[in-house]
Order: structure tokens, then sequence, then C-alpha cells
């Protein structure tokens, strides 16, 4: 059984089904492309951001946004030292609440152990909820993971 190929939703280029990220564009590949002139690409100064982390998990990341419906982009960012080539995950404006509460259960499904209240409390000098990273002051996100820190309202 051949599995299905994948397709960059930048240059439209078709891959096997085992390439995770087309090498020209730099995106996560997708089982299927929007139909010609439907929603055209998201301009990167008009977004966002949700989160910062390996490839793979904003990968996994996006394919969840698009599962719910909310148009995101994902552009490669320099990696922290001695890591692996890391990416990130832009939305609208108007979807980055609706995008941050699919983050925080996709990274459940990745970090189990994550506690239920991850992210209330947290002040300068604490630490990540999700990998132990300590935090500078005033992070919005974890160096380490890119788990996105929100204010509560």
């Amino acid at each position: 059984m051949s599995l299905p190929p994948k397709f960059c939703p930048g240059c439209r280029e078709e891959f096997i089904h085992a390439v995770a990220e087309c090498p020209d564009c730099h995106v996560a590949l997708v089982l299927e492309l929007p139909e010609s002139g439907q929603e055209p690409e998201l301009a990167l100064e008009a977004l966002v951001p949700v989160r910062r982390a390996p490839v793979a998990w904003i990968q996994g990341l996006a394919e969840a946004l698009a599962a719910a419906g909310i148009s995101s982009r994902v552009e490669r960012v320099e990696a922290a030292p001695g890591s692996g080539p890391a990416a990130a995950v832009f939305v609208r404006p108007e979807d980055r609440q609706a995008a941050l509460t699919i983050d925080a259960a996709f990274a459940r499904t990745a970090i189990p152990d994550l506690p239920d209240d991850d992210s209330s409390g947290w002040s300068e000098a604490e630490r990540c909820p999700a990998c132990q990273t300590e935090l500078v002051a005033d992070a919005e996100e974890c160096s380490e993971c890119g788990l996105a820190f929100i204010e509560s309202d």
C-alpha cells in the first residue's frame, strides 16, 4: 500500500509522503492543496506568532490549526544553539486566541504531564511548565520548547 503524496502550499510541488517540508519554501507539506483562487498566502507582516518550535512540532500544530479551519503560515526561524531546525507558525490576529487554545491542546498531546493550569501564575525567574527551562523576565514564549505564554483575562 502506498501513502498519498504531499504538496507544498507555497510552490505547489508534489513530494513523496515521507517528506515533511518543502526544501525550497521551507514550509510544512500538506496532503491536499486548496483549489487555485482559494485563500491567498497570508502576508507575514499582517500575522501574529503562535509558537516557535522544532519543525516537526510546528508541522503538527499547523495541521491541527488547519483541521480547526484556522489559516496559518509556517516560516523557518533561527534555531536555538545546539538544537535542530526550527520554525514558527503565524495566524491572523483575529484567530490568535483560538490558535493558542489549539496550541495548548496540541501541547497536551505531545507533553501529557503538562499541568492543567500551565498559563497561570507565571512570574519572572520561573520555569517553563513544559520543559522546565528557566524563563527570562516577561517571556512571551519558552526559548527552548516554544510554549507560548498568554495572559489570562
